[in-house]
């Protein structure tokens, strides 16, 4: 699966909370049979809540996110980031869900109130488990830890690049010189043999 982000969350949260979506019994989908997901951060601004759109025939969806509005809310209080963490857990399993629908697609049925059950039955079990869970995914895998290797300067590589393209040449100049004195022995030898006849 090809991932696009351009949100705060990690890749690797968002690859997990896929995985543990297409795993849920109302959906039933495998991770292998997306072709692309999207996710992005819309301007803070923008009336977008949390939305997606999916494409059954090509397996691709996109879902893009706020950071600042959040569609729950209790007592008129909007709720924090577990609040925005169910928005993206909802919003993904209906695009998913949709995704699982492409056969029905190419039969002319595509039911967006059967997108929408299968997403509130995944937001319940997502309830139920939400702590561990988001622990779970935002744990940073090894490799996100390890320390980068230093880059080398631009300049360096070109410059280590030349080096090493003067040294081949200069290997071909040599071999290129010793052919031509040996040619010009041969040469000599036969032009005298010649001319002697």
């Amino acid at each position: 699966m090809k991932l696009k982000n351009s949100t705060d969350f990690p890749d690797w949260f968002l690859r997990r909370m896929i995985g543990w979506i297409c795993r849920q019994k109302p959906i039933g989908w495998k991770v292998k049979h997306i072709e692309e997901a999207a996710f992005r951060k819309v301007r803070q601004d923008s009336h977008t809540r949390v939305n997606g759109v999916a494409e059954p025939w090509f397996r691709k969806f996109r879902v893009s996110i706020s950071d600042s509005v959040f569609p729950w809310s209790w007592g008129g209080a909007t709720v924090g980031a577990m609040g925005r963490i169910k928005s993206l857990v909802d919003v993904t399993a209906h695009e998913i869900a949709h995704l699982t629908q492409s056969r029905e697609v190419l039969k002319g049925r595509y039911r967006e109130g059967d997108a929408d059950h299968m997403a509130k039955q995944v937001v319940e079990l997502f309830d139920a488990q939400k702590g561990p869970l988001v622990a779970q995914w935002m744990k940073a895998p090894s490799y996100a830890t390890r320390e980068p290797k230093p880059k080398t300067p631009v300049q360096q590589v070109r410059a280590d690049r030349a080096r090493k393209n003067l040294t081949n040449w200069e290997k071909k100049l040599k071999y290129a010189q010793n052919k031509v004195k040996k040619y010009k022995k041969q040469v000599k030898y036969y032009d005298t043999a010649l001319s002697s006849e």
